[in-house]
């Protein structure tokens, strides 16, 4: 039996004595959903990579909360401490569990509900496939205790509502994180977000081609392409204005050239911090 996380490629001992020169600490924060959050990161120190800075952050929540790959910006790079914005979501553990051979290891709370003996944990028996069962850690399904714990509030720090977002429109290419998937996609804007679609825009995501709505606070970069760069996309006449239209065609200019869309999403990734 052996707990199972997306932390598995960090040695955090490894590197515990860098993060003890390099700080962060959270400045300011919007959870969006349970498991997702909007968070300004203040950093005390230059990190050495980005592997450092993901690892100081799993390290600030204790394992129970980490950095959305590709999602943080710089939001102050002056001064001593220095900012940025991005997005954090909670760590799903899960354990393998067998009733015959690990259920001395573990206090019934409730018909399905599970402590750990040795450090008090609470865990839900949860069906996998087939009749295999699989025990899932309660307690990270609300970020909103967690952030506020690791939040230090300073002044001098940007706060959410001081970083403005890129401000996308109909034909951008943006950069966004998925509040489902709790991933960075990219993809054509085939609305711009109004008053009148409450602050959504649609996008068609380049790695399924399907039309995603997506609140414009989550847009993390805007790629604006102008007719030279659309050429390289598409050699289709441009789509009308209507929604229909523009998701028909960019499905198409996916297919048409993906190198070129790989390079506008490296381009968009050189701006990601962590």
């Amino acid at each position: 039996m052996g707990t199972r996380n997306q932390l598995t490629g960090f040695d955090l001992d490894r590197i515990s004595s860098k993060l003890t020169a390099f700080r962060i600490s959270v400045n300011d924060y919007k959870v969006v959903t349970p498991t997702l959050a909007r968070v300004v990161l203040n950093m005390n120190g230059v990190p050495e990579d980005d592997l450092q800075v993901r690892a100081a952050i799993a390290n600030l929540f204790k394992n129970q909360a980490s950095a959305v790959e590709g999602s943080f910006r710089w939001a102050n790079r002056n001064g001593d401490v220095k900012s940025v914005v991005g997005y954090v979501k909670a760590n799903n553990d899960v354990r393998e569990f067998d009733p015959k051979a690990d259920g001395n290891k573990y206090r019934a709370m409730a018909s399905n509900l599970l402590m750990d003996q040795e450090d008090k944990t609470l865990w839900e028996i949860r069906s996998g496939s087939g009749d295999s069962k699989y025990l899932a850690r309660q307690g990270n399904e609300d970020l909103s205790a967690l952030v506020h714990l690791a939040t230090n509030f300073r002044s001098v720090s940007p706060r959410l509502c001081q970083i403005a977002s890129g401000a996308p429109v109909q034909k951008d290419f943006v950069a966004f994180v998925d509040r489902k998937t709790e991933e960075v996609r990219y993809g054509f804007a085939v609305t711009s977000a109004t008053a009148d679609t409450k602050g959504m825009l649609t996008v068609v995501a380049t790695d399924d081609e399907e039309a995603v709505d997506v609140p414009e606070e989550d847009v993390l970069d805007v790629y604006e392409l102008d007719a030279e760069d659309m050429a390289k996309v598409s050699t289709a006449a441009a789509p009308g204005l209507s929604k229909e239209a523009m998701i028909a065609y960019y499905k198409k200019a996916y297919s048409y050239s993906p190198e070129y869309i790989q390079l506008i999403i490296n381009t968009i990734n050189q701006h990601s911090f962590a």
